[in-house]
């Protein structure tokens, strides 16, 4: 378990999360906290949130905006597997 979280950790990392959090079955992951960060003009942003757009529904991923942080949300992860695969699966297509 211990080298899974790491390896979602620089899956994360590729992405452009700063942290994760699995918890309840629901896997929270945390964008860059500072919204003046050029990592949200950045193509890489644009590409995660394309990918969100056309492929979220059926993923069931979902971008929420709290009150200090913007998250890709996802339901229904069971395990630290199951979370890397999609977050693989994500990183993939966003940096094609």
């Amino acid at each position: 378990e211990l080298f899974e979280g790491l390896r979602l950790r620089w899956i994360c990392k590729r992405i452009g999360f700063e942290r994760i959090i699995l918890k309840g079955n629901k896997l929270r992951c945390y964008f860059i906290d500072n919204p003046q960060s050029s990592y949200y003009e950045s193509p890489q942003f644009q590409k995660v949130l394309q990918y969100v757009a056309g492929s979220g529904k059926k993923e069931g991923l979902l971008i929420k905006k709290s009150t200090t942080n913007l998250m890709l949300i996802h339901e229904n992860i069971r395990s630290l597997e199951k979370a890397k695969i999609l977050l693989n699966r994500i990183a993939a297509e966003i940096n094609q």
